[in-house]
C-alpha cells in the first residue's frame, strides 16, 4: 500500500509509522499476546559465530538474541495498549535487496533496534500514543547505543475517515538509515488520512517529512489502495512519489479472514496470515523486489 499507514489501525504491525495507530485486536477485555520467530532462532543458532563483529557479548544483546525469538510481547485492553518489539533489523545491508539473504543474521547483534509502545484511547474519535526506541549501531569499528522517540495521534470525525498524525526524534547516525529503510526521518511531522467509504475498499494518503526544514529529505506523498473481494483475501496497490517523480510502485495480496469484530467480546481475525508485495524500485533501474511474510499469532 505505499507504506501509506499513518492514518491506517493495525495492531501492533503499524507501530513504526504511527504509535497511537495499535489496535485493540484480542478477545475479550484484556488480552496478552506475543509473535514468534521460530526461523530467526534457527538462522542465528546455524551462524551463531556471526552474529557479531565483536569479541564479546554485551548485556544488551541478550535482548537482541531474545528477540530472534520472541519478536513482539503486547498487553492490551479496550483503553490502553503497550508493546514491546525486539531485534528490528537496521543493518546497511537488508537495504540492498540484490543480495540480501532472507534468513542471513551475519551482524545483526550489531545493527538492531527495539521499541517500546504505549497507546491510550481517550474517545472512541481519539487515541493517543507515543514510543520509545532503543538502537545498537556498529560503526567504523565502534558499537554505539542511543535512544530515539516517537509520538502519535489518530483522529475519527466519522466511522469512514481516519486522520492520523507522527512525529519522530532519531539519533543522527541512525537517521538516514530510517529514512532509506522506511522513509522517516528525524524531527519531521508526518500526515495521514484513511478513508473505508465501504468495508471492501479503504484509501489511504501519507504526506511524510512536511515540518524537515533541517532534513535533507524532501517531501514524500505515499498512496495506498486495499481492496477485499472476500473476507479471506485482500488486493492491495501503492506508491512512493517523490518530488515530481513516481520513485516506487507495489501491487500485492494477503491471504487470511480480514472480518472485522463482530461485537464487543467475540474476535474472528485469523491469527494466520499471509501476505506478498512485488515492488518496483524505479531508483534502481525499474528492480523488481518481492515481499513475502507468514505470520502465526497467539
Amino acid at each position: 500500500m505505499g507504506s501509506a499507514f499513518t492514518a491506517v489501525e493495525d495492531g501492533v504491525e503499524n507501530v513504526l509509522f504511527n504509535p497511537a495507530a495499535m489496535n485493540y485486536s484480542g478477545v475479550g477485555d484484556k488480552t496478552f499476546y506475543f509473535y514468534l520467530n521460530p526461523m530467526g532462532a534457527a538462522a542465528g543458532l546455524a551462524d551463531k559465530q556471526n552474529l557479531t563483529q565483536r569479541k564479546k557479548y554485551r548485556v544488551e544483546d541478550w535482548l537482541a538474541l531474545a528477540g530472534l525469538f520472541f519478536r513482539n510481547i503486547s498487553f492490551s485492553n479496550s483503553n490502553f495498549q503497550l508493546s514491546l518489539l525486539l531485534s528490528e533489523d537496521l543493518r546497511e545491508s537488508a537495504l540492498d535487496t540484490s543480495g540480501y539473504a532472507y534468513l542471513d543474521v551475519k551482524g545483526l547483534l550489531d545493527e538492531n533496534y527495539h521499541t517500546v509502545a504505549a497507546r491510550i484511547s481517550l474517545a472512541k474519535q481519539v487515541s493517543l500514543g507515543a514510543s520509545a526506541y532503543f538502537f545498537n549501531h556498529y560503526n567504523d569499528g565502534t558499537s554505539k547505543t542511543s535512544f530515539g522517540s516517537s509520538y502519535g495521534i489518530i483522529i475519527k470525525p466519522s466511522d469512514k475517515v481516519q486522520a492520523g498524525i507522527s512525529y519522530y526524534n532519531f539519533p543522527v547516525h541512525v537517521d538516514s538509515l530510517m529514512l532509506e529503510k522506511y522513509s522517516l526521518t528525524s524531527k519531521t511531522i508526518n500526515v495521514g488520512l484513511s478513508y473505508t467509504p465501504v468495508y471492501q475498499l479503504r484509501l489511504s494518503v501519507d504526506v511524510r517529512n512536511v515540518s524537515g526544514e533541517e532534513s535533507a529529505s524532501p517531501d514524500e506523498m505515499h498512496v495506498g489502495l486495499e481492496l477485499l473481494p472476500s473476507y479471506r483475501i485482500a488486493l492491495r496497490a501503492g506508491y512512493l512519489k517523490r518530488g515530481d517523480e513516481v520513485q516506487k510502485a507495489s501491487i500485492g495480496f494477503g491471504l487470511g479472514d480480514f472480518r472485522p469484530f463482530r461485537n464487543e467480546t467475540v474476535f474472528v481475525f485469523s491469527n494466520i496470515l499471509l501476505n506478498y508485495a512485488l515492488q518496483m524500485d524505479m531508483n534502481k533501474g525499474n528492480r523488481l523486489n518481492h515481499y513475502l511474510t507468514f505470520l502465526i499469532r497467539f
